[in-house]
């Protein structure tokens, strides 16, 4: 077992292979219009993204990594610092998280920079979209644009943070949502179109999992917040 100070050496050096690199967009689809398989979000090089460097830090793995992907070194000891005080083994939920990361920063090699971020609404994952053209009247309208904003948000090249929890309850686990691959699905003529989500990929901060993988059925059932945040 590596030791704390082994374990953030490691960690450091994975993170600079980040920075390095670079997270560039990964938006396609199999045809211009039409019914289409699609794939949105961020292509991020070989570094790994942050670990986790006790249980229950899961999110500031997270926002380390996001402050890492905009330039910015900061480990995540100091986001637990700054709400709790201590470097203890706490757990946050989405508004501690946003506590941790609003503000002015000098990051770990004395650069200036802040922090916001907001939390994203939605009705989960597992939904059809519909998204009307201007002036149109679809069947479902705007009656859920979880996946849409969803979408529209990789699209963009910025990564959201999502807390999952288990079936039956218990302690959820924060990861980072890097891209999605979705069926977009025409119909009605006017240009009114369908999302489905297919697969939501992430980078997950525990150390035993693999960094890049994809959500199983009860981890997207179980999500219940993403956060967006804004560095610069």
């Amino acid at each position: 077992m590596l030791s704390r100070r082994n374990a953030l050496v490691t960690a450091l050096s994975s993170l600079a292979m980040l920075r390095a690199g670079e997270a560039l967009a990964e938006n396609t689809c199999s045809a211009p219009f039409g019914n289409r398989e699609c794939m949105a979000g961020l292509r991020i090089g070989a570094g790994e993204t942050a670990r986790q460097r006790c249980d229950n830090w899961c999110w500031a793995a997270c926002v380390e990594t996001v402050f890492a992907l905009n330039g910015f070194a900061v480990r995540q000891e100091r986001l637990v610092r700054k709400i709790f005080g201590s470097e203890g083994c706490f757990s946050a939920n989405g508004d501690q998280m946003l506590a941790a990361v609003r503000g002015d920063w000098v990051d770990d090699r004395g650069r200036g920079f802040r922090a916001d971020g907001h939390e994203l609404t939605w009705a989960g994952f597992g939904m059809n979209t519909s998204r009307d053209a201007p002036g149109g009247r679809g069947v479902q309208g705007y009656r859920d644009l979880g996946a849409l904003k969803i979408v529209s948000t990789l699209k963009a090249e910025r990564p959201i943070i999502i807390g999952s929890i288990p079936p039956g309850g218990g302690i959820g686990h924060a990861m980072l949502l890097t891209a999605v691959r979705y069926e977009v699905v025409s119909y009605g003529g006017a240009g009114a179109e369908s999302i489905r989500l297919r697969s939501l990929i992430v980078r997950d901060p525990w150390p035993d999992n693999p960094n890049r993988r994809e959500l199983d059925d009860s981890e997207v059932r179980g999500a219940v917040f993403g956060i967006v945040l804004d560095v610069g």
